[in-house]
């Protein structure tokens, strides 16, 4: 009898796929299992990605059901969402369905897949339609702040090929970035973290296209460091604070970005230049895709300031190529990201954001206008440790450097 060969492609029954599930159940979500405990209130969990990310979908269903829970499986078609945003028209666009609220509404957990045969699936697709759609859809992650949720990534040929790997030197990538030991990253993240919760004002400092050199000054005054790797992104591996978007510290100054293209909603957008006054974009540029950044710097006003600004530590990833995937490379050891758009409501809390003090907290930064709220949130990587010592991330005039595994601030 001839033996059964699994495809190169097939990962089911992988036992690195069970124990990313695992990881992701048990370390960021926190699912209880029910069956073991005394808690009897059984949960349910929703379960998203695209249909090619099934071996994982199914892995993460069997532990789920296992811990004595309920599951909402909702995989999407490739070519889906490519169909959409050609053929619908405004009042389409415009729709949210009642059983996609419902089952954000009807959910306690999330369990969302990244992963897609093709990552470039909408690179032709009309860039102010998919503007308008997060816009009109914005209401769902507010929805979803109040859930516990984890974005995990699934390896596919599409993201192999785009990474420029051959697929098993792919999944070996992946399974290394995130098999990972978040409770020691977390304490070795604490000095970088606390340099930025002493801190009053972050400067980036890169490069211009013609070797000038410019500065981007924020305020960091009403924000705090978030060092909790792990909880919503696997992989994880950065240190990360909202900038003041009120206050006598705005945004203020130049930024360029050229070793590192961003792949944002299936297109490519590189060579990304930034005009900040007063806090506000005032200007822009990009070499490829400029006409996408436009329309995700016009989405709404939040569009036009940052939400983020943020240090990345995981070393695992930095020892691989580039993937041109988000999920990894803001993540990338050696680099710096700040995003466009939407703050993190974790970033105005020093405490749990579903305890009481921390939703409290929140609620008294909204209310003093301190959180950037936008439809949109864009990283932007930057490169945080080269050879030009002038270049990189200071905090209050301080360098941020690496000694040994360990990214802090040079000493006073």
């Amino acid at each position: 009898m001839r033996k059964k060969v699994r495809k190169e492609s097939d990962l089911t029954g992988d036992p690195r796929l069970l124990k990313l599930a695992d990881l992701a159940l048990t370390y960021s979500l926190r699912l209880p299992d029910i069956r073991r405990g005394r808690r009897r209130r059984m949960s349910d969990v929703l379960i998203a990605g695209e249909a090619v990310t099934a071996p994982l979908m199914l892995a993460a269903q069997e532990a789920i059901l296992k811990r004595g829970h309920t599951v909402q499986l909702r995989p999407r078609l490739l070519g889906a969402q490519r169909n959409f945003y050609e053929h619908a028209d405004a009042r389409q666009l415009d729709h949210v369905s009642t059983s996609l609220i419902s089952a954000f509404n009807n959910t306690d957990y999330i369990f969302a897949i990244r992963g897609s045969e093709d990552p470039l699936e909408l690179k032709d697709a009309d860039s102010y339609k998919m503007s308008r759609v997060a816009k009109t859809r914005k209401f769902l992650g507010d929805m979803r702040k109040d859930d516990p949720w984890i974005l995990v990534p699934f390896p596919t040929k599409g993201a192999a090929k785009l990474a420029r790997m051959s697929f098993n030197d792919y999944v070996n990538f992946l399974f290394k970035a995130t098999l990972v030991g978040y409770k020691q990253m977390e304490e070795d993240q604490k000095p970088l973290a606390d340099a930025f919760n002493n801190g009053r004002e972050v400067i980036l400092r890169t490069r211009g296209p013609e070797g000038q050199l410019y500065e981007l000054k924020m305020g960091i005054s009403h924000s705090y460091a978030i060092n909790h790797p792990g909880r919503y992104n696997i992989p994880d591996g950065e240190v990360f604070t909202a900038p003041d978007i009120k206050g006598k510290r705005l945004t203020e100054g130049e930024v360029f970005v050229q070793d590192y293209p961003a792949i944002i909603r299936g297109k490519r957008v590189s060579g990304i230049y930034l005009r900040f006054e007063r806090g506000k974009i005032v200007d822009f540029d990009a070499k490829e895709g400029r006409e996408h950044l436009e329309s995700i710097i016009k989405t709404d006003d939040g569009t036009r300031q940052l939400g983020e600004i943020a240090v990345a530590t995981n070393n695992q990833i930095a020892r691989y190529p580039f993937t041109e995937d988000i999920l990894f490379d803001e993540k990338r050891g050696r680099t710096a990201h700040f995003a466009i758009g939407a703050a993190f409501d974790d970033s105005f809390t020093p405490y749990d954001p579903q305890s009481k003090r921390g939703i409290a907290g929140i609620e008294r930064a909204r209310k003093n206008g301190w959180i950037n709220e936008s439809a949109q949130h864009v990283d932007v990587i930057t490169g945080l440790l080269s050879g030009d010592k002038k270049l990189g991330v200071y905090i209050d005039g301080r360098k941020v450097v690496k000694k040994g595994r360990i990214y802090t601030v040079e000493a006073a």
